[in-house]
């Protein structure tokens, strides 16, 4: 099992089953390309749900995981000369982290010179710190929105940036990743607008569209994302 942050809701454990897990690897490695040349900066504890993209680029896909100390989050500085020692090549991270990294004016200082692809997940990315990101590093540096319930074996959804966003904008959710499909319920049901994600034919959350929960009221806008 697998446990959520609880940053917005409660924290829980989540059973994931074997074959989730397996067509979300493949996913992984097709997306991303990755290479026994990439070295991967782990920001997630291995229990939290974020964590399952670097373990299965390691295992599966032979990309060197290199574990990030957490007080380096607490020193930028630390952070960015670790991720240039390491030469870092991927950052699958939580939108916070990003986040983090971008206000804290590390960049006026010291920037990462080997990143080839910033990917971000779990709440809604700002625009402004995004764009921070996109200054400093290089123009040919990958940026992706991952989405999607714990239940679908971490992320259900992905959006490549490519294009500029204004700070008013969002940023979509993007497109189904190649082993899920989003299906509306065909049950009787006291929430007409349940949806399933379903992920090789097994059915792993259902998600009612409720403006006031962060994220959900997205999924809602899948089919013109």
């Amino acid at each position: 099992s697998i446990f959520t942050s609880g940053s917005t809701g409660v924290p829980k454990g989540v059973v994931m089953s074997h074959r989730g897990m397996m067509d979300f690897s493949q996913w992984l490695g097709e997306t991303f390309k990755f290479t026994d040349a990439d070295v991967l900066g782990n920001q997630a504890p291995y229990y939290f749900d974020g964590a399952m993209k670097d373990i299965c680029a390691a295992v599966v896909h032979g990309v060197t995981l290199q574990i990030i100390p957490r007080k380096c989050f607490s020193f930028p500085k630390l952070l960015i000369s670790l991720l240039n020692e390491k030469r870092v090549t991927m950052l699958l991270w939580a939108t916070s982290a990003v986040t983090l990294v971008a206000n804290s004016g590390v960049f006026d200082l010291f920037k990462p010179q080997f990143i080839r692809c910033v990917a971000f997940g779990g709440e809604s990315m700002p625009i402004k710190q995004l764009n921070v990101w996109r200054r400093v590093l290089a123009k040919d540096v990958r940026y992706i929105n991952l989405y999607g319930p714990t239940e679908t074996a971490v992320d259900a959804t992905f959006y490549e940036v490519d294009r500029e966003f204004n700070e008013n904008e969002s940023v979509p959710i993007g497109k189904a990743c190649q082993t899920h499909y989003l299906s509306h319920s065909r049950q009787k049901s006291s929430f007409p607008d349940l949806y399933h994600w379903r992920s090789g034919g097994i059915c792993h959350a259902a998600r009612r569209h409720c403006p006031r929960r962060a994220g959900v009221d997205v999924a809602m806008d899948f089919g013109t994302r």
